[in-house]
């Protein structure tokens, strides 16, 4: 399945949410059309080579699912570009740095950053991060996708457990996924 087809099962999951009575306004759910230059931006800013990235924002300009879960937040294509290396990391920290780019966040602090040279997604729960260093020796930093369509795969998993309300799911905001660095790949 293509990434736009994998937008448009989420976006329609999505509008089933929109038809749950939750008893308190629900915020927007949303996947963002796309900006129409982002593969030329990603090309010009050396990002083109993460997988699926370019196909991703080529399909849409960031995702908001404030209801799903804790929620998910994918990034537009402006905030990937510029990111604040005060609130954002450019290189993770195990054993040695991990160059990566920020792409989202939860609803509960944590993060979803993909390293640049293999693609792989991962989550990094709340943690410490000084210009643009995120310490993870400390923390459970974990690979939740090998690439990003299938780390869309898995928030679609999220989205429709969470509108069939299927208690069994394990969410991707409450696990750490599979150990990463050297010693892990």
């Amino acid at each position: 399945m293509s990434i736009k087809e994998k937008l448009r099962r989420l976006d329609s999951i999505l509008r089933e949410l929109t038809a749950i009575d939750f008893g308190y306004p629900l915020g927007e759910n949303t996947v963002t059309p796309p900006d129409l230059v982002a593969a030329d931006a990603l090309a010009e800013a050396g990002l083109d080579g993460i997988k699926g990235l370019s196909d991703l924002y080529s399909a849409c300009n960031g995702i908001s699912m404030p209801n799903v879960h804790t929620g998910y937040f994918i990034k537009p294509l402006r905030k990937v570009l510029e990111y604040d290396l005060t609130s954002e990391p450019k290189t993770v920290i195990l054993e040695t740095g991990i160059p990566v780019l920020s792409l989202g966040s939860t609803g509960g602090g944590s993060l979803f950053v993909a390293e640049r040279e293999s693609g792989r997604v991962l989550l990094l729960p709340p943690g410490p991060l000084h210009e643009g260093r995120y310490d993870g020796r400390h923390t459970k930093v974990g690979v939740v996708a090998e690439d990003i369509p299938l780390f869309l795969d898995r928030l679609i998993d999220d989205a429709a457990a969470f509108v069939s309300d299927e208690h069994w799911h394990r969410y991707l905001a409450d696990q750490r996924g599979r150990p990463t660095g050297p010693a892990h790949t």
